[in-house]
């Protein structure tokens, strides 16, 4: 297991290596590129542009430009804010948090409604219930998830302020990012389970006199999570876009906020810091997932 979580970690170095350069390329391709921050500036000078163009080093070739950024990055330093001034690395930790606190609490709504309702709905597949799940699951995946939280900032704009204030203020993102996630949980394991509940072992098992809810959690839940665990890397990927639009709607101030903001001041050096930063998550929320294969069917090995 070890040896397979190291070899993965030397893999993604060229993944992240790879993405880096496309995003640094594109990023120097954009229009205005890293200098239009200081452009919009009415009292810059032609030649205070060139002094600052010279001082960045943005008037060198772009490998030369990227080489030198890799080499601060590999020392820990992502570079400065062309609008603050501020170390990029600096500004990212202090959103970190509140984006992980936001996905930690949307993950665990998603997980506990999703997969409790898909496993009702299999179960009782036909019933009122799974008619009810469905409707709701379809409604849930066709409503856009800014005008979801718009509903809810309405809803909540007049909350007194109590001790639970900062737990209101947490729910309302998470609750709409997290059911925006429960619809695709809980189809999703209604369909695995049902595929699950038609195989011989199971048939075996009810055969032997085994209770309904051993069958239900000892042979049927534990082989239905194998595919599950493919759609929680996915949807740690989802998650970031979903996180952009909700951070946007209710101020909530983490990195999705933060890469919303750097775009709209063109401040590419923090853009960039960001996509790093998002890219080694994903990549680790990918890992994260082929080692939980391991731990939901032993017969898969990792070494």
């Amino acid at each position: 297991m070890a040896l397979y979580v190291v070899r993965r970690l030397l893999q993604a170095i060229p993944l992240l290596v790879g993405i880096s350069f496309a995003g640094f390329v594109l990023l120097r391709l954009a229009p205005g590129g890293p200098m239009a921050v200081y452009a919009q500036n009415p009292s810059m000078s032609e030649a205070d542009m060139r002094r600052i163009e010279r001082i960045l080093g943005l008037d060198q070739p772009v490998h030369v430009q990227y080489l030198k950024w890799a080499a601060g990055m590999a020392a820990g330093e992502l570079g400065y804010s062309y609008r603050t001034g501020r170390p990029v690395g600096e500004i990212i930790r202090e959103r970190v948090p509140a984006t992980l606190q936001l996905m930690g609490v949307a993950y665990l709504i998603a997980i506990a409604l999703g997969l409790t309702t898909g496993i009702v709905s299999a179960v009782r597949r036909g019933s009122v219930f799974d008619y009810a799940a469905t409707t709701a699951a379809m409604v849930g995946l066709s409503v856009p998830t800014f005008w979801f939280g718009l509903v809810v900032v309405i809803v909540t704009l007049g909350a007194p302020f109590s001790l639970w204030d900062r737990f209101i203020h947490l729910i309302g993102p998470a609750a709409v990012l997290g059911l925006w996630m429960t619809a695709t949980w809980s189809r999703y394991t209604r369909s695995s389970v049902l595929e699950v509940v038609g195989q011989d072992y199971i048939r075996t098992a009810r055969a032997k006199g085994l209770p309904g809810r051993a069958v239900l959690l000892r042979h049927t839940l534990r082989n239905a999570l194998i595919p599950l665990i493919t759609l929680g890397g996915l949807e740690f990927r989802n998650l970031f876009g979903g996180a952009l639009v909700t951070e946007t709607v209710f101020s909530w101030p983490g990195i999705g906020r933060l890469y919303l903001d750097s775009l709209n001041y063109q401040d590419y050096s923090v853009i960039l810091g960001l996509l790093l930063v998002t890219s080694a998550m994903v990549v680790a929320g990918s890992l994260l997932a082929d080692v939980l294969y391991a731990v939901a069917d032993p017969r898969i090995r990792l070494g």
